[in-house]
């Protein structure tokens, strides 16, 4: 028998294909659910079973780290105590941070943990990005050595091909490194956010870019890449990384605002759009800064019924809409001004101008990937279609704007409230001013949640699991699931944080 922390030099394949080796591995040693939660029974501990689940995901079955933090709860009581110490996990208790600095760290050399640290701030990385990250042409190779020699690094070698730090490690390390280091920490960061963006992965870079604490960072990618990443339907991370910067910085930059504003505007915020587009106002803008006004005062004017900026009515050449020499951003920018265009129409019955600059849009939105901008589009194709007396069409564009929306995350759209109402009325009464949001920016398919759906709602956003809820409402977990898909798909919503998210903002609890 024999025990290492890595393979021995003996003929492990050979012994292995002769069928003469038994093998226990990391992954065998890792605990399950059920292990875990008998571990912390055995410790004297009752944690319900949402939090083991935790437990299991920041500790991946390492039955060490298990037994310390069983240590390290007995002091703490109720589900909020256990949260918070599992929240804090990594900085706060002092036996795990012990284990990790002498039973793991000081057996390796500074130049590996140097590696570790610096790749930290990442939870997988290819080996490119550790090579930025580190400034090393053999970070890769210290890597691999780490995960034969301590399994607290997982190499994913299929399609993805990247590295990933054990969560315990990785949270201990970042820690370390922004306590000690903090501006090497923030410059990693800006590494980080280059380095995704350069492979067209924004949302990844958006939030390295937020974390970095870095406003020329975060002010420059936010005016490449904010408008991009709202046609994407990534209105959350372009928030948070507004709210990073902050709002002097956001108000002392016209298209920052602007950015701002249209960010407000995709969720239905019409009090603080216009306090964005105000703030905009006061200052010069270059060329493509103007552009963006335009679309910004366009998309006000569609929800409040408003009067539409002359500038709108210049239309690009018939030969369509295509990306300018401005970039992506710029790009967004024309199909979307494209599809306000087409929105105006609409609402002035030029039905032909109408559904010509809609169906621009339409190929250039699905062509570049810009759902938020195509569910305004749908919407405007189908008020055609309706117009027409197309009854099926309009349902047609109308069930796909709503399917695109929830895809997506898109549940505040007001453009998803008017295509809801499409499918709720009766066809016959459908006229196509109903197809313009102003007629309900505030009524979302949320208010039609059942007594039932309200409930579950509220339970939501507790820490309670499905089947906790379902024995709080003696019901079977079934049932429960059903109301939650339900919910999901009425607010647009992707999953539990986002639903719970959603009916925060809209003050549904």
């Amino acid at each position: 028998m024999l025990s290492a922390r890595c393979d021995p030099p003996v003929h492990i394949a050979r012994l292995r294909a002769e069928g003469q080796l038994a093998e226990i591995r990391a992954e065998h040693l890792r605990f399950r659910p059920a292990e875990a939660a008998e571990l912390l029974r055995d410790a004297g501990l009752d944690v319900a079973t949402e939090q083991v689940a935790v437990m299991l995901a920041r500790t991946e079955g390492w039955a060490a780290a298990l037994r310390l933090i069983a240590v390290g709860l007995r002091d703490r009581r109720g589900a909020d105590g256990v949260r918070r110490f599992l929240d804090e996990l990594h900085v706060t208790d002092r036996s795990l941070t012990d284990y990790l600095a002498s039973e793991v760290l000081d057996r390796l050399t500074a130049d590996v943990c140097d590696v570790l640290r610096r790749v930290s701030i990442c939870d997988r990385l290819s080996p490119s990005l550790a090579g930025a990250l580190t400034g090393r042409a053999d970070a890769s190779d210290v890597l691999r050595w780490v995960e034969r020699a301590t399994s607290l690094v997982t190499w994913f070698g299929g399609r993805d091909k990247e590295y990933r730090i054990h969560p315990l490690l990785r949270a201990y390390l970042e820690a370390d490194l922004d306590r000690e280091h903090p501006h090497t920490a923030r410059a990693l960061r800006v590494v980080a956010a280059g380095w995704y963006e350069a492979r067209g992965a924004l949302a990844t870079a958006a939030a390295y870019a937020s974390r970095s604490g870095d406003p020329p960072c975060m002010k420059e990618f936010l005016s490449r890449n904010g408008t991009v990443l709202l046609g994407a339907g990534k209105h959350d991370e372009v928030q948070a990384a507004l709210r990073a910067l902050g709002e002097p910085h956001v108000a002392s930059e016209p298209r920052l605002s602007l950015i701002s504003a249209l960010a407000n505007l995709t969720v239905g915020r019409l009090t603080a759009a216009a306090v964005d587009r105000g703030r905009a106002s006061l200052t010069p803008a270059d060329g493509l800064t103007m552009r963006l006004r335009v679309l910004v005062d366009a998309q006000r004017a569609l929800l409040t019924g408003g009067p539409l900026p002359a500038e709108l009515q210049v239309s690009p050449a018939d030969g369509g809409t295509q990306t300018a020499d401005g970039g992506e951003a710029d790009g967004v920018e024309e199909v979307w001004l494209t599809a306000a265009r087409g929105s105006a129409a609409a609402r002035t019955r030029d039905t032909r101008s109408a559904r010509r600059d809609l169906d621009r849009a339409d190929a250039a939105a699905r062509a570049c990937g810009y759902p938020a901008v195509r569910v305004q589009v749908l919407v405007g194709l189908a008020g055609l279609d309706a117009a027409e007396g197309d009854h099926r069409g309009m349902a047609a564009r109308a069930a796909a704007a709503v399917e695109l929306a929830s895809d997506h995350g898109l549940g505040e759209s007001p453009w998803l409230g008017a295509a809801q109402r499409m499918l709720a009325g009766p066809a016959a009464q459908l006229r196509l001013e109903h197809t313009c949001p102003e007629l309900g920016a505030t009524d979302r398919a949320a208010a039609a949640l059942t007594d039932r759906e309200s409930i579950v709602l509220r339970r939501l956003c507790s820490q309670r699991s499905l089947d906790e809820i379902a024995g709080d409402l003696t019901v079977s977990p079934n049932t429960v699931k059903t109301h939650v898909r339900a919910i999901y798909g009425k607010l647009g919503a992707r999953s539990r944080r986002q639903a719970v998210a959603i009916a925060q903002r809209r003050g549904m609890v």
